[in-house]
């Protein structure tokens, strides 16, 4: 028995000593997986914070309130189109608008200018400091898309505000467009595709895809996407106009499927196979509700979509008729040479009273050229916003057709752009003119009667 009873005791003693090792070991681990585990719990502490104190500043800028994705048109006191009178003290207010459509060299679409992995405020300082000082430049027309809001909006409103700081800076004022049905029918958030050698906008995605195009569900995430961005600048003296569709018209079904040379990355199976007329309908819609919905954030800025190509403003077409009636001002493109540009402008002056805009011109192999067409813009009091700032990713300087055609190296005469990457004019003389032109004063009231009298 006394065997028996020192035997249980060393038994009891070996389990004692298993369960302290075992306890000891437990807290052991737990005190390196806390020790592991603190930083991350810091830094999502850290992250959450800078959230909130974001996420206050963007409620408090916002004298509605909380916009939510469930928001309606109606939800929000909007106003109606401006009268003609309330259109030309805006143009007397902001003056002539002379600038580019704006991507910086570094980002070959819209999403990689504001994405994580390419947004760098330090090269756009630059830019816009050298388009400001050396071409006069004091406006940029700037590409959003619905996939960065929706990835992660106070990121996308943060990076908004800190471009519109250091264009202001540079007195640059910003026109943001939303949507644009122009190229690559597919997109995702995260790391770009690195440029088609050779190739004109190889990477330029269209808004929305063809999938949330399709998706009506999706719509009223494209819904708060405008209202809110809207909402949150409405008042912002930064941003002086909204363009709510780039070229709605334009079915860019070639672009839709893999160009014949066979450059471009996409897949067939990730791309949304959809008719032109299918695109149409969708875009016709989705265009009148974009005007609806940036009418619901009341901007204190003119809303405006351009027509484009061989449209008219006269034309009768479903999309010219809501885009100049619904347009404050009127806005188009235009890559004519002088004869052609003159001519399209002479039919804009025949029906038009409002001020107008053109917010893509210069395409010097087709006669396009800053010397052509801004004199023109200037006498007429037109506005004059070219393709292209810097040379860069998005290889504008190369023409439309090298989508189909094989080039091999860089043309000797540039498509768009202005500068080289590193600040370098591609014509002095296209400078000089642009700074000349932008410190000749026009006479608004003059335009305006011009206009009428028209």
């Amino acid at each position: 028995q006394t065997k028996s009873t020192m035997f249980g005791s060393l038994k009891e003693a070996l389990v004692a000593m298993v369960a302290v090792a075992s306890v000891a070991s437990f807290y052991f681990s737990s005190s390196v997986s806390t020790a592991i585990m603190a930083d991350s719990a810091r830094r999502s502490e850290v992250e959450s914070i800078i959230r909130e104190r974001r996420r206050a500043s963007f409620e408090a800028r916002m004298t509605t309130g909380r916009v939510t994705t469930q928001l309606t048109v109606k939800s929000v006191n909007a106003r109606g189109r401006w009268t003609v009178e309330e259109a030309w003290e805006w143009q007397k207010n902001v003056g002539w608008l002379i600038g580019g459509n704006y991507v910086p060299a570094y980002a070959i679409n819209q999403i990689e200018m504001f994405s994580d992995e390419g947004w760098n405020p330090a090269a756009i300082d630059k830019e816009l400091h050298i388009a400001s000082q050396k071409g006069g430049m004091n406006v940029m027309r700037v590409f959003l898309h619905n996939l960065l809001f929706e990835e992660d909006r106070d990121r996308y409103f943060y990076k908004l505000d800190q471009f519109l700081d250091i264009a202001g800076s540079h007195s640059i004022k910003t026109i943001f467009v939303f949507f644009d049905a122009c190229w690559r029918a597919t997109a995702s958030t995260g790391p770009q595709p690195t440029p088609v050698p050779h190739t004109h906008n190889s990477g330029w995605v269209q808004c929305p895809t063809h999938k949330h195009l399709l998706d009506e569900t999706h719509w009223q995430q494209l819904q708060s996407f405008v209202t809110e961005t809207v909402l949150r600048f409405r008042g912002d003296s930064r941003v002086v106009m909204w363009d709510v569709y780039n070229e709605p018209s334009n079915t860019a079904m070639e672009f839709n499927h893999i160009p014949r040379k066979l450059k471009i990355s996409d897949g067939a199976a990730n791309l949304t196979m959809i008719t032109e007329e299918l695109k149409q309908r969708q875009v016709l819609r989705l265009l009148e509700k974009s005007f609806m919905w940036a009418r619901a954030g009341s901007p204190s800025q003119p809303i405006t979509s351009g027509i484009w190509g061989s449209m008219h403003p006269d034309d009768g077409s479903a999309f010219t008729t809501i885009q100049i009636s619904y347009s404050d001002v009127i806005s188009f493109h235009n890559y004519d040479a002088e004869k052609g540009l003159s001519e399209y402008i002479d039919r804009f002056l025949a029906v038009e009273n409002r001020p107008l805009i053109c917010t893509e011109y210069l395409a010097r192999g087709h006669g396009s050229t800053i010397q052509s067409a801004l004199p023109i813009f200037h006498s007429k009091g037109i506005s004059a916003i070219h393709w292209g700032v810097f040379d860069g990713k998005t290889q504008t300087i190369y023409p439309w057709s090298s989508w189909h055609t094989e080039l091999t190296a860089r043309p000797s005469v540039w498509h768009h752009d202005i500068f080289l990457a590193n600040g370098t004019a591609y014509d002095d003389e296209e400078l000089l003119l642009m700074k000349k032109l932008r410190r000749d004063t026009i006479d608004w009231d003059a335009v305006k009667q011009a206009r009428n009298a028209g």
